[in-house]
């Protein structure tokens, strides 16, 4: 079943504490150092986008590296080409007659998440609504800190949608997170100081940064509810027959056990050594989401057959 975001006040110090405490992990040092040149070096087109917005210029280029690799000639909301409306998610966009400008996209783009009526903009709220631009799939559903804000620093290991609503455990983010650049940003321009923190140790695993990042034309997917859950969703919210109300509770009964086994797990994790027990959990999950998703099938599989059915009965009478 489809879960709540998280309010903004609920997780304000998470982000605060992630801030301070990331440190970007050795191989990722230039890469994340150049985009976030280049992005300082097109700071004039993203001060027109936040004059227009209020939107921070070096948050719309750190979103703009994430969703199209600062290219110019794509939308802002995913990286699709300005030459036509969006075609993936958000699809439609903007709503005017294309070909459009990227300020024009951008300015849509911003606009469409309500962000032109957000007046303070501290580094938590940046953060909040830097991964809410992407979804919340990755903190909802799979438990882990999102490769979209934290690539590239100790925060982030391995985990991704590979399209949109997508998973994969083993996958590992190859772009440079928008919270890695947004900092280095900051320290290029003078604009903040950062506490020191202490290295990262030496035997962790260090992600390899993919080489052609800045030519890779694929916009990022949208960590959106995961396919496995939308199916059942969706016949939930559609169904008016009893075998209908029974396949949505069948679905939240799981979810619920799912997500009680999920903080049992965390909290003994925080007093014991069970975190190798969290990628069990994942995949016990993913098993579980397939099993509901399977039954859900057949639940709406047998409607289906019964309705057709009775109409024939209904016929030969």
């Amino acid at each position: 079943m489809a879960k709540a975001p998280p309010r903004f006040d609920d997780i304000k110090s998470e982000y605060a504490l992630l801030w301070e405490t990331m440190t970007v992990r050795g191989a990722w040092t230039q890469p994340i150092d150049r985009r976030a040149k280049q992005i300082i070096a097109n700071r004039t087109r993203y001060e027109q986008v936040e004059a227009s917005t209020g939107v921070p210029w070096w948050m719309v280029g750190a979103i703009h590296s994430m969703e199209s690799g600062l290219r110019f000639d794509r939308h802002l909301h995913n990286g699709d080409s300005l030459q036509k409306r969006t075609w993936r998610v958000p699809k439609g966009r903007p709503l005017g007659k294309p070909p459009f400008t990227w300020e024009i996209s951008a300015d849509d783009a911003i606009r469409m998440k309500g962000w032109h009526k957000i007046t303070d903009w501290p580094i938590e709220r940046v953060l909040y609504e830097t991964e809410r631009f992407n979804g919340f799939g990755y903190r909802l559903y799979r438990g882990i800190k999102s490769p979209y804000l934290w690539s590239g620093c100790q925060h982030y290991s391995k985990g991704k949608y590979i399209a949109d609503g997508k998973w994969s455990a083993t996958a590992v983010s190859g772009q440079t997170g928008a919270a890695c650049l947004m900092a280095r940003i900051h320290e290029i321009m003078g604009e903040l100081q950062r506490p020191v923190v202490p290295p990262m140790p030496a035997n962790d695993v260090e992600p390899e940064p993919i080489a052609a990042e800045d030519d890779d034309p694929r916009p990022i997917p949208k960590a959106i509810e995961p396919d496995e859950v939308r199916p059942v969703t969706e016949a939930a919210k559609s169904s008016k027959t009893v075998t209908g109300g029974l396949i949505a509770l069948f679905a939240s009964i799981v979810q619920w056990m799912q997500d009680g086994v999920q903080v049992l797990v965390e909290a003994a994790a925080e007093v014991t050594t069970l975190g190798p027990a969290k990628i069990l959990l994942a995949d016990m999950g993913a098993n579980v989401s397939s099993i509901a998703f399977g039954l859900g099938v057949f639940g709406i599989a047998m409607v289906i057959f019964r309705r057709l059915d009775a109409a024939d009965k209904g016929k030969i009478g």
